[in-house]
Formats: C-alpha cells, sequence, structure tokens
C-alpha cells in the first residue's frame, strides 16, 4: 500500500439490511497489522482480553500501546465506543424484538413441519428481556427511574402488619373474661 492511504476498520452489522457500518479510519503503518486488527475486533466486541486473542496479541501489548501513544489511545476509545453501540443495539433488540427459544419436551426439541417445504424444523416460542428493558428505559429515561422500589411497599406492608398486631391484641383484650 501506498504511504497515506488509509484502512478501514468495519463492524459488521448484526442484521443483513444496508446501513452505514461504523468505521475508524486508521492510517496505514500508523500501527502493526496486529494492533490494526485488535482495534477491528474490539469494533465487534469491546473486551480486551478476548479481542487480544482474535488479534493474536498480548493484552499488555495494548496496555503498553495505550499509555504511549496518544494516537492510539484516541483510535482505541473510537473504537471502543462503536463497540459499546453494537452492544447496545443488541440489548435493545433482544429487550424488544426479543428471540425465538425452541421448546424442550421431555428432553428432546419438538420439531414441526414448514408448510411450504415440508422440512422438521424446531418448534420455538418468541422469548423478551424485560428486565433489560426497564433497565435501559431507566438509564435513558429517567422518570421511569423514580418507580417505587419494592422496599418501599415492603416498609408499607410491615407497617400494616404491625397495626394489624395490635387491633387483634385489644380485640383480645376485650373478648377476656374477667
Amino acid at each position: 500500500m501506498k504511504s497515506g492511504t488509509y484502512l478501514m476498520l468495519v463492524a459488521r452489522p448484526t442484521t443483513p439490511a444496508k446501513c452505514d457500518a461504523p468505521r475508524v479510519h486508521v492510517r496505514t503503518g500508523q500501527f502493526s497489522a496486529k494492533m490494526t486488527a485488535f482495534l477491528a475486533a474490539i469494533q465487534v466486541m469491546p473486551l480486551v482480553k478476548r479481542a487480544a486473542k482474535a488479534a493474536g496479541v498480548h493484552r499488555c501489548s495494548h496496555y503498553r500501546k495505550l499509555e504511549s501513544s496518544p494516537a492510539y489511545a484516541s483510535v482505541f476509545r473510537e473504537a471502543q465506543r462503536i463497540g459499546y453501540d453494537a452492544i447496545f443495539d443488541l440489548a435493545v433488540e433482544r429487550a424488544v424484538i426479543g428471540w425465538d427459544e425452541p421448546i424442550v419436551y421431555r428432553g428432546r426439541i419438538s420439531l414441526r413441519k414448514d408448510p411450504d417445504t415440508g422440512e422438521l424444523i424446531p418448534l420455538t416460542v418468541r422469548k423478551f428481556d424485560n428486565q433489560l428493558l426497564m433497565c435501559i428505559l431507566k438509564h435513558y429515561h429517567p422518570a421511569y427511574a423514580r418507580v417505587p422500589h419494592s422496599g418501599e411497599s415492603r416498609r408499607n406492608l410491615g407497617e400494616r402488619l404491625k397495626a394489624g398486631r395490635r387491633r387483634v391484641a385489644e380485640a383480645r383484650k376485650l373478648n377476656r373474661p374477667t
């Protein structure tokens, strides 16, 4: 490659639809091929240990480069941001769109015939992660964070139980023969 050319590291989109894939521009020769591969891996899965293993570098090499090169640190932060965005998109997809989970009956995956092809395919049920959805809503819409927590309702329940016990004790005193 010619001096001054750029490589574009592109994170693969999770859906097959065409879209502008996020990219980090790395000047050719600016970093070694392995470090460039590491930055590409960070965009897909922003975990240093896994990205280092995928790129064939030791994670200590990344940390040394991070401390010694401001240019690398800048490119790494951008690649990491793209990776976190990809994880966030996956979390939203999992919470809102859900996933198909096969139905298992007596230790075997239940099958059904595909009406078009006649092939046996797994019988599935659509699952959603409501807890993940609530975490996302609380983070991005603070109004949802003000929903009373279970601790408040437990406190009210405890107060109601104490009041009920007092009424029962008073009723017993009234019904006792003197």
